[in-house]
């Protein structure tokens, strides 16, 4: 397989220095750093990667000013020399291992609100962004100037570190694509008003980083293809915009981004989730390429390798930034080289806990990959000293993991499921509408425990008879939860759970009433089926929106499809009762009563209950016992796939 991977195994030259593959991890944020200085998890997560065989990797925003950072994100701080010794260690880190590493300088500007930098916002114009939603300061010749300076002290910080070299970035609403865009700058002076002047900012910015880099370290732009808002730059405008930034030489390389952060859509459609197409901002890299001989690179939802090769056999891109299938699985390089595609992780594209997270001021996780923000102390699946006999109960994303982990060690592992396939609950959430993609996750794991050698038996209810007569050293319970049936009512409409629809244990109804009792994405998701079996749906959730928990760029994408399709989302209220016939739902806040009529079905989001029954007995027969997942408590796949990891490391 890795002979038909040829174009994306290449070696490229970007500047001053070769690549040794086509593959990247632009610039992206992981809120490692909360004191603005590169940690050690930060270092660990790159070096991981260039172990991995990744031929690039870039930070995350670094601010080149305080008045231009987002501390909530715990974003890097270029602005005084105390970055430099982490800087150096990063740059040794990755050398070591083959692969080379820029920082990303930036500012900005009024993406973020002033109570975020304890600065007023700075900008080119007054415009008030619809998540900062405060009117920042306009900037001053002086202020800019300031700024400006700013940018060169940076990339010699970057310099004298031995990293090699800068990723500036101008797209998603920061300072320097904030002057080149009519939507964001409204000004009349030498930086605003024709394209000339609005790339007056833009252009010192790049002199001066290169200027302060030198000729022997590299300088990438990320630009947006297309700001994806009206009045904003589109693809013809920056196309005549690279042509003249191309004609200075002062950039070695091209990414190509798109989106704004000053709008909703704009803001999340650059790093879309399932079910976006993959690739599917990949034309912008086509239409920039044409006007450049230097490499140009694609981003978003490019996780596939097959996909990344087939981008740049078609001259579509020079290079992919492949970022968060590197998180998935920052062994992608090596495994593509290695002609192992069947065993690469695949990204799912769910991005609850690689970007939503991130947007809530939390360290960036994976939903099912637990090494990721652990590095330092997961990097690598050591071999147990001794092998053990192991008994994992239960094979859903707790379950499989373990068992994946503890095989991986070394260790002789049977797994007992009682259900026909493996899977557990992971298999409910990829039912759900646009979650499709999250089979991955089941299919990937019951994969490797496939090639590890573990002792699979399906259609097996677990006793402690059968765990017994493995003669097992430790036993990892890994059963799961039990869905909760609401109360029926007086029984004049059916009244189910959210679980037994969308495990398709009952057929949803025609005319539905949702309860989302959970803040996640459940009820939701039944509403939509609903929806697209040409029913009719409202979802009520006493929370200030339905589905308030599902993260920013995933609710974005569900309520778009919610609204599209005609379901009603009613904010502040919760049932009151069934009966004769009808729901009687009340605003939580001032009680009042509303009746809803001509139902046939009413579906409550209930919390499931931990189905533990087989803990406490396997104890008490003198095994070791090990609780994992949501038998534990219930909560979701990254606390399950953690958890079961962690146990099979610690056996």
């Amino acid at each position: 397989m890795a002979a038909t991977l040829t174009h994306l195994l290449s070696p490229i030259d970007v500047g001053p220095f070769e690549l040794r593959n086509r593959i990247f991890s632009t610039g992206h944020t992981t809120a490692y750093n909360p004191d603005g200085r590169i940690s050690d998890q930060e270092i660990a997560y790159h070096v991981r990667k260039a172990q991995g065989g990744i031929a690039l990797s870039i930070t995350g925003s670094t601010a080149v000013h305080p008045s231009g950072g987002a501390p909530q994100m715990n974003l890097l701080a270029s602005f005084d020399d105390s970055v430099i010794p982490g800087y150096r260690k990063l740059a040794e880190g990755m050398h070591a291992y083959g692969a080379r590493m820029l920082i990303q300088i930036t500012h900005l500007a009024s993406g973020f609100s002033s109570h975020h930098t304890g600065w007023p916002t700075w900008a080119p114009s007054q415009m008030m962004g619809e998540f900062a939603r405060e009117l920042p300061h306009t900037m001053t010749t002086e202020e800019i100037e300031t700024i400006l300076d700013a940018f060169y002290k940076a990339a010699v910080r970057v310099r004298v570190s031995g990293l090699d070299g800068v990723e500036l970035q101008a797209f998603a609403a920061s300072l320097s694509i904030q002057f080149m865009s009519p939507y964001t700058n409204k000004r009349t002076d030498q930086w605003g008003g024709s394209l000339e002047n609005r790339l007056r900012f833009p252009m010192e910015m790049i002199r001066l980083t290169r200027e302060a880099l030198g000729k022997d370290r590299a300088l990438a732009l990320k630009i947006a293809g297309d700001e994806l808002v009206e009045g904003g730059l589109r693809l013809p405008d920056m196309q005549e915009i690279v042509r003249r930034i191309d004609a200075t030489g002062w950039i070695d390389f091209y990414i190509v981004a798109s989106g704004n952060n000053m709008e909703r859509f704009a803001r999340v459609d650059h790093w879309p989730p399932t079910p976006a197409p993959q690739g599917l901002h990949a034309g912008l890299a086509a239409g920039i390429r044409e006007m450049t001989n230097r490499p140009v690179a694609a981003l978003a939802r490019i996780v596939d390798p097959l996909l990344a090769e087939r981008l740049i056999a078609e001259g579509t891109c020079d290079m992919v930034a492949m970022v968060r299938a590197n998180i998935a699985d920052p062994d992608l390089p090596r495994k593509v080289a290695e002609g192992r595609l069947e065993d690469i992780r695949p990204c799912v594209g769910d991005s609850t806990a690689c970007i939503d997270r991130i947007l809530e001021g939390e360290p960036m996780r994976c939903i099912y990959n637990p090494i990721i923000g652990r590095e330092r102390d997961w990097g690598q699946i050591d071999r147990a000293a001794v092998p053990r006999a192991v008994v994992v109960v239960g094979g859903g994303p707790a379950g499989l993991e373990a068992a994946r982990v503890a095989a991986e060690r070394g260790h002789r592992v049977v797994l007992f499921e009682r259900a026909a396939e493996l899977g557990g609950n992971a298999l409910v959430t990829a039912r759900q509408p646009g979650r499709e993609e999250l089979l991955g996750i089941p299919r990937w794991l019951a994969g490797q425990v496939g090639r590890l050698g573990v002792d699979v038996r399906l259609n097996t209810e677990a006793t402690v008879e059968r765990v017994l007569a493995e003669r097992p050293d430790v036993v990892i319970v890994a059963t799961g939860a039990r869905a909760t049936e609401p109360d029926p009512g007086d029984g004049s409409i059916p009244v189910v759970s959210a679980w037994s629809v969308l495990s398709g244990r009952v057929e949803v109804g025609r005319n539905v009433l949702v309860v989302d009792h959970t803040g996640k994405q459940a009820g939701c998701a039944v509403a939509e089926l609903a929806a697209d079996r040409g029913g009719r749906a409202e979802v009520v959730s006493r929370q200030f929106h339905p589905a308030i928990d599902f993260g920013l760029t995933n609710t974005v994408s569900l309520y778009r499809r919610l609204f599209r399709k005609g379901v009603e989302l009613t904010a502040h209220h919760d049932l009151r009762a069934v009966r004769g016939g009808q729901a009687i739902v009340f605003n939580y806040y001032n009680q009042r009563e509303r009746v809803v009529d001509g139902l046939d079905q009413v579906v409550i989001v209930t919390a499931p209950t931990p189905d533990d029954a087989l803990v406490a007995p396997l104890r008490a027969a003198g095994l070791e016992v090990h609780a994992v997942g949501d038998c534990v408590a219930p909560r979701d796949i990254e606390y399950a796939t953690y958890e079961g990891h962690r146990a099979a490391r610690e056996i």
